[in-house]
C-alpha cells in the first residue's frame, strides 16, 4: 500500500509518515522513491497509534517495539521487564485520572502504587 492510501486509512499525515520513517520508528521499504507498506508495516503504525492514544512518548513506542521485534528473535528478556514496569506506570497513571476510584477502592489503588513505585 502506498503511503497516501495509509495516511488516508488512519487519517495521519503524510509528512508524519515520513518523520516516523526518518527517526527509524516505522521503516518501510522503498522502490522508485516510494513508500510500499506491508501487512507488518500497517500492524507495527497500528500499535504506535495505539500507544500514542495511551500518552507514549515516541521514544518510549519505539523502544517498546524494538523490543517486541527481539521478544519474537527471543532476545534480552531483563528488558522487558523494565519496560514492562513503566508501561503498567502510566497506564496505572492514566486510569487514574480518567477514572477517579470511589472510596472502597482507595485500598486497590494504593496497593497499585506500592507495587510499581519505582515508576
Amino acid at each position: 500500500m502506498l503511503i497516501g492510501k495509509v495516511a488516508k486509512k488512519f487519517n495521519i499525515g503524510i509528512e508524519t509518515l515520513r518523520y516516523y520513517d526518518k527517526i527509524g520508528l516505522l521503516t518501510v521499504a522503498k522502490k522508485n522513491n516510494q513508500r510500499f507498506y506491508s501487512q507488518k508495516d500497517i500492524d507495527k503504525l497500528q500499535s504506535i497509534i495505539a500507544m500514542k492514544k495511551l500518552l507514549f512518548s515516541l521514544e518510549d513506542i519505539k523502544r517498546i517495539l524494538d523490543i517486541d521485534e527481539r521478544i519474537d528473535e527471543g532476545l534480552n528478556s531483563n528488558s522487558i521487564c523494565q519496560v514492562k514496569s513503566k508501561f503498567v506506570c502510566k497506564f496505572t497513571r492514566l486510569f487514574k485520572q480518567v477514572f477517579k476510584p470511589p472510596e472502597q477502592s482507595v485500598y486497590a489503588a494504593k496497593a497499585v502504587d506500592n507495587e510499581y513505585m519505582a515508576c
